[in-house]
């Protein structure tokens, strides 16, 4: 007689503390009693050592799905061969492997179950789960414009019929790499502390709580999936387009919009659309959203106001701002009208933002405004003709640490509609920007502009250029802004029909390719001219000189078209051209969200024909400038026209990510706390069509921590897991200094991911630094000559108690303070005590103090997370 295999299996390879692991055992008899048990590998990793963890295990008796320790009751089912069964994963078992097992059991001489003498028969069923922490975003986005503040907005540029409520968003997330996760933390109901890693409760439940976080992409539609998506997987060139109709004043609703939060485990585009209704999208505002790594706390507005109607044909007579903080929040000011000063009358001064709050500076901001902010805040220019029917442009701003002496533009229009770009000098001298362009296929021009400066509020002047071209504005050295305007010549009553802007490219962040995160062809609401396609990718390479390059063209970025290129990736077709020679290309479908464009830096050989053996190979890489807008030779003045467009951030070749999770909890509290020790994982992944070779890994390792010895490890593109030797001199730790090239002796193949991990010890409380409340970690990843920095923030978890005095009931001072206010003898004194519970854990304080209480008598309160309690 056969024998029946037996096997246990889980619904899933990895789970997050609090979630439910479904069990099915196979191959056992329909009456037998079956014991499940799990343990927990230690650090080792390694069953059967010292440091395994043994769980309580459970009986399944008489066929029937037995209730473990951890798990919920009332899941019994009728004997069967195939036994479910589920177990509850404790918060201890985090970054742990765990081997899960199923024998039968019988009763032993007692003939009871769940004896000390039950005894165990036959074979053993195995397997083994992991409760790893989420991998770590490698981007953080917030949505920028919160609607009530855009149609705020689009009313301070009203023509003839008011914009009004609601406002119809576009957010589209293009992924540009097989295996993205995307954390989506929704911004009406405030921001959880680790949006790769929420706690049971943060998730999201479309029942129980649709505000929760959203995590897409990790194959468990049960925490969120994309809309428009069947299965909750994300693949490259997939686009997620998030629609809403949101209505201002908003109604206490849950809907994608300004304020939410992003995080990606590998690189994505985003872009924010919005309109009002009335005007639809002839006055809409749309944007690339920089993530927070390209944030910054100085800035300078390029284009004002003060900019006479003979220059600019009133485009930036309503100039505005939005800013917006991340983690942390920020305190800004704004010297609106140049002069230097934070303090006239129509500044800003000290303006505190919590995170992803936003603020909307109305109009009247002049051209050298200068913001200057505490935290790193996003800066978004909505320009307009105040009474037009209808002009506006608008831009994510670069903050000053961002800006360069070199930028690219491939973006060019037809006479009478024609294309400016405005450059902004800061300092107070002229300085003078040269501009290089060509005109189809034809010979490079070289000119010059004067751009004039002043003190305070620097200078500014535009150029104009030919159709059909791309351009390179440089100067000898000196830094400046260029802020490039469609349809923006003639008189203050044109410039109404395809107008749109965004700010030029550095040459500093270009890269080998771009990924259009919308790329929308028309107005997506109106049923006119339903093939119209007027918005292209616009797209200029730079390094190339008179040889054509090979651009590769991949419509929906998804890595399965018609063609192969030499490292085996898919595109649809390709195109050549010379060093800013302008291309302008369309995806037949009428749609270019999502389109990729890449080089292999290779030109056309011998042979005329591009992407075969033997093309030939430049000597320095190639790279891309491009943008995304409204053509005024294709698209209609009217509807389906849709007035917007963005510059396209270029996607690097590889990215980088990191995330702290709790590795030992020394104090048992469950969570993040002084005296605990941290897990860092580091991710590297390939997200370009080529090997990325030689990454250099830099860390810093973080203040207020002590480096575990012996515990860095690095895991290669097929899971290998070796170990990084500490360091023999210096510090022990092997990634500071000069770091590390990790897997010198091979390139991390296209789509390929590396992980690095290594541990901390957080001080004791009494050893942190005065307020210290996060842990603050920083590195960077290095190929090529292009360096992706990466940061992570841990949250401290702490119930801080502080005494105060006060003189007047109103002005606190520690009461420990040595010198303390004074007091006139005779006089009141003051005293309260504050407890603050930085969030995360529930805390019971007993407070006893005679001269509050006058007699001893303990005070009892609790509070929660994120609270503050004071009694006086």
């Amino acid at each position: 007689m056969a024998t029946t295999v037996k096997s246990v299996k889980t619904d899933k390879q990895d789970y997050a503390p609090g979630q439910t692991v479904f069990i099915t055992a196979d191959g056992f008899a329909g009456n037998a009693n079956i014991q499940f048990q799990v343990v927990n590998l230690g650090l080792d990793g390694l069953l059967g050592t010292m440091d395994d963890i043994a769980y309580p295990s459970w009986i399944v008796s008489n066929g029937l799905v037995g209730n473990s320790p951890f798990n919920s009751p009332g899941n019994n089912q009728p004997a069967a061969s195939s036994v479910a069964t589920t177990w509850l994963v404790p918060d201890s078992a985090l970054n742990s492997t765990l081997s899960l097992t199923a024998q039968a059991i019988t009763a032993g001489a007692d003939n009871r179950l769940g004896t000390a003498d039950d005894v165990l028969t036959g074979p053993v069923a195995q397997t083994t789960f992991t409760d790893s922490a989420n991998p770590p975003p490698v981007q953080i986005f917030y949505v920028p414009e919160t609607e009530p503040q855009l149609l705020q907005a689009l009313q301070g540029i009203t023509g003839n019929t008011v914009p009004s409520s609601p406002i119809t968003n576009y957010i589209s997330l293009a992924a540009v790499a097989n295996g993205t996760i995307i954390y989506y933390d929704q911004g009406e109901n405030g921001y959880v502390g680790d949006i790769a890693n929420p706690t049971p409760s943060e998730i999201y439940d479309a029942t129980t709580n649709p505000g929760g976080v959203q995590i897409w992409g990790n194959n468990d539609p049960t925490d969120g999936i994309a809309p428009g998506s069947v299965v909750d997987l994300i693949t490259s060139g997939q686009v997620i387009v998030l629609q809403s109709s949101v209505p201002v004043p908003t109604d206490g609703g849950i809907y994608f919009g300004g304020g939410d939060k992003i995080g990606a485990t590998k690189t994505i585009a985003v872009t924010r659309t919005g309109w009002s209704t009335g005007p639809n999208t002839l006055l809409a505002g749309s944007v690339e959203v920089f993530d927070t790594g390209d944030w910054g706390t100085d800035y300078r507005v390029p284009v004002g106001v003060n900019i006479p109607d003979s220059d600019d044909a009133q485009k930036f007579e309503y100039t505005a701002l939005f800013i917006m903080a991340q983690a942390g929040g920020a305190t800004f000011s704004l010297d609106k009208n140049a002069n230097g000063l934070f303090t006239d009358g129509g500044d800003l001064q000290n303006v505190v933002l919590a995170e992803g709050e936003s603020y909307l500076v109305n109009g009247g901001v002049n051209y050298g405004a200068r913001l200057i902010s505490n935290n790193p805040v996003q800066v978004v220019l909505l320009t307009g003709d105040i009474g037009s029917t209808y002009e506006s442009r608008d831009s994510s701003l670069l903050p000053t640490s961002a800006w360069t002496n070199s930028y690219y533009t491939p973006v060019s229009t037809q006479d009478g509609d024609a294309t400016q770009v405005w450059l902004y000098n800061p300092g107070a001298s002229a300085i003078t920007v040269t501009y290089d362009y060509r005109v189809g296929s034809g010979s490079v021009v070289t000119a010059s502009v004067s751009v004039p400066g002043s003190a305070n509020a620097g200078g500014y002047n535009f150029v104009e250029l030919p159709n059909n071209s791309g351009a390179h504005f440089h100067t000898s050295g000196a830094n400046f802004y260029a802020f490039s305007t469609t349809d923006a010549d003639g008189t203050s009553s044109d410039n109404q029909a395809w107008d749109w802007g965004y700010t030029l490219v550095p040459q500093s962040s270009l890269s080998t390719q771009v990924l259009i995160g919308l790329g929308l062809g028309r107005d997506p609401g109106s049923p006119t001219n339903p093939n119209e396609n007027g918005n292209p990718v616009w797209i200029t390479p730079v390094g190339n000189g008179e040889t054509p390059v090979i651009i590769y063209i991949d419509y929906n970025g998804d890595n399965v078209g018609p063609n192969t290129d030499p490292n085996g990736n898919q595109y649809d077709i390709t195109i050549t051209l010379k060093e800013l020679q302008q291309g302008k290309v369309y995806d037949p479908d009428g749609n270019q969200t999502g389109m990729l464009l890449y080089t292999l830096s290779t030109s056309v050989g011998p042979d005329g024909i591009a992407n075969t053996a033997d093309d030939v190979k430049f000597a320095n890489t190639i790279k891309l400038a491009a943008a995304w807008g409204q053509d005024p030779a294709t698209a209609s003045a009217g509807a389906p026209g849709l007035d917007v467009g963005t510059g396209v951030p270029p996607t690097p070749e590889f990215d980088a990510g990191k995330n702290g999770t709790l590795s030992i909890d020394n104090d048992g509290n469950g969570v993040i706390s002084a005296g605990d020790e941290l897990l860092y994982t580091i991710v590297i992944n390939n997200i370009s069509r080529a090997p990325v070779s030689d990454i250099l890994l830099k860390d810093n390792l973080p203040a207020d921590t002590t480096y575990v010895a012996n515990s860095t490890f690095f895991t290669n593109s097929v899971g290998v897991t070796t170990q990084i030797v500490d360091d023999g001199s210096g510090t022990a730790f092997p990634l500071d200094g000069a770091g590390v090239i990790i897997n010198p002796s091979s390139a991390l193949p296209v789509g390929g991911t590396y992980n690095v991990t290594f541990k901390v010890l957080i001080d004791s409380f009494a050893d942190l630094d005065p307020g210290r409340k996060e842990i603050l970690n920083t590195g960077t990843a290095t190929s090529g000559g292009v360096t992706v920095p990466f940061t992570d923030v841990t949250p401290l978890s702490f119930v801080s108690i502080e005494k105060q005095v006060s003189a007047d009931g109103n002005n606190w001072e520690d009461a420990d303070d040595p010198t303390g206010p004074l007091i006139t003898v005779g006089a009141p004194v003051y005293y309260r005590v504050v407890v603050t519970n930085s969030g995360g854990l529930l805390a019971s304080v007993d407070l006893n103090d005679t001269v509050i209480t006058g007699g001893g008598t303990p005070l009892n309160f609790t509070f929660g997370p994120s609270s503050l309690s004071d009694l006086t």
